[in-house]
């Protein structure tokens, strides 16, 4: 438990969905980012001698092109795991959250966390509920990570710690 308290947490307000399982050691089934594709750099289209306007072109292509994949992702998502959550805190440790969906301590779920809706970027992990607050509040540890969703989940936890410092220090 000491090595969750090593992540920094920061509130935020995101959407997840979960469906059940047996087992807190249960590797996460859904692996599906938008995120993983690979493309090329403005720089790198200008040294291949595309032009411009090109450039801008596919650049908004791409963008739209996200977004409906973001908007088919979400479905899918939404598909397999049948109970909705929102997010209000996030570490690299685990999240707590707020479901109109009953509960219990001890229940194992697999969530998939919506960090980014376009381009979409997701991710995903398996833990335990280990605690259960007022109003249908739910403290819920990650037993079981991929690196890279793990990465991700750190990486939103940096960028939001950013942003709250540069908001109080303009405040």
């Amino acid at each position: 438990m000491t090595d969750r308290r090593a992540f920094s947490r920061v509130k935020a307000r995101l959407r997840a969905c979960a469906r059940p399982l047996r087992k807190a050691d249960s590797s996460a089934m859904y692996r599906w980012s938008a995120a993983h594709v690979e493309r090329p750099t403005e720089k790198e289209l200008l040294e291949a001698q595309v032009p411009h306007t090109l450039i801008r072109f596919l650049t908004a292509l791409d963008q739209k092109l996200d977004m409906l994949l973001a908007l088919q992702g979400q479905d899918q998502i939404f598909q397999e795991y049948p109970h909705r959550l929102e997010i209000r805190d996030i570490s690299g440790g685990g999240v707590i959250f707020y479901s109109d969906e009953n509960f219990a301590k001890g229940d194992v779920l697999e969530i998939v966390i919506t960090l980014c809706d376009a381009p979409l970027q997701t991710a995903a992990a398996v833990g335990r509920i280990v605690e259960c607050g007022p109003e249908q509040e739910y403290h819920f540890v990650f037993t079981n990570i991929r690196e890279h969703d793990l990465e991700r989940v750190v990486q939103f936890v940096f960028q939001e710690e950013r942003e709250q410092i540069r908001r109080e220090k303009w405040a």
